[in-house]
């Protein structure tokens, strides 16, 4: 998974969504002529070979969980990964087939609307295998869950204000992306203007759909780690929480920190490929890490 995100970062981060104008195959063959030495095609078709193998290796999974699992739930959830990760391809398909090159027209809102779909649905997925595998560990299986019994609806409700939060920031990060708004203040950051005089530095002196978009991008990060702080503040306040989650709680620090720093190097630089896929990679690891947080509190909330 970890992969398929990383060349789905970097097909975007080059630009290399159309390097094959059909779906879905690449030039009409599953091994195109030559894709192997020109960086779009690379990319574009590494992501789309990775893709077919994650839904080959989610199908496996499926079938191992139907065959030895008890757990209804659990198995529901195999399948719906499957289902899941077939939408993306389609997704993923139809922003190359309804492209403006494919359909002629003048402006490309269609298939950027499947591009932001099609981001947000990787964060999904990769959510959707977070409890998967939290489900088929050791600790869900056979742990000591005591430890839930100190966890309130409280604070379970706050780890569900952090993902909605996290969800819309992801949101504005794939407009970002895919409007091309990553360098639209230059290399000004934190600033939004050349004019560093009072409120005029935090605040664009003009404003359109890229400038929004990236203005709500940096805003709303400050609303994600409002709510995060405050969650992470309610774990390490709960010894018996702490001692369980406590170093999930670490990582998702650590990371946050990062990926400002991350966003700050992808204006610095003009949109360095590089630093723009970590910065999705690290991005998908925030989610990823707060959802584990979540779903182990819901547990808690659960019994009480």
């Amino acid at each position: 998974m970890t992969l398929l995100l990383f060349a789905g970062g970097a097909t975007t981060s080059i630009r290399a969504g159309m390097a094959f104008l059909d779906w879905p195959l690449s030039n009409g063959s599953l091994n195109p002529e030559g894709w192997t030495t020109k960086p779009d095609q690379l990319a574009e078709h590494s992501h789309r070979l990775l893709g077919m193998k994650m839904g080959l290796l989610s199908i496996i999974m499926a079938v191992l969980c139907q065959i030895y699992d008890r757990r209804g739930w659990v198995r529901k959830l195999a399948w719906s990964i499957v289902g899941v990760i077939i939408l993306q391809g389609v997704l993923g398909g139809l922003r190359v087939l309804l492209d403006e090159q494919n359909i002629q027209v003048e402006g490309n809102w269609i298939a950027q609307v499947f591009l932001i779909l099609h981001a947000t649905g990787a964060q999904v997925t990769l959510c959707m295998w977070v409890t998967l595998v939290i489900a088929l560990s050791r600790q869900w299986i056979a742990g000591d869950r005591s430890w839930l019994d100190e966890v309130g609806p409280e604070m379970f409700r706050i780890g569900v204000i952090v993902m909605i939060t996290l969800t819309i920031q992801l949101l504005w990060g794939a407009m970002v992306r895919h409007f091309h708004a990553a360098t639209i203040f230059a290399n000004n950051f934190p600033f939004l203007t050349a004019n560093l005089q009072g409120l005029s530095s935090i605040l664009p002196d003009d404003w359109n759909l890229q400038v929004f978009v990236h203005f709500m991008h940096r805003a709303w990060a400050w609303v994600v780690f409002a709510a995060i702080a405050w969650f992470y503040y309610k774990i390490w306040a709960n010894k018996a929480v702490w001692g369980v989650l406590g170093k999930w709680m670490i990582a998702g620090k650590v990371l946050f920190f990062l990926q400002i720093l991350l966003g700050a190097l992808v204006v610095w630089t003009f949109r360095n490929p590089h630093a723009a896929t970590v910065h999705t990679l690290i991005g998908a690891a925030i989610m990823a890490i707060n959802w584990s947080l979540t779903f182990w509190l819901g547990q808690g909330k659960a019994r009480a």
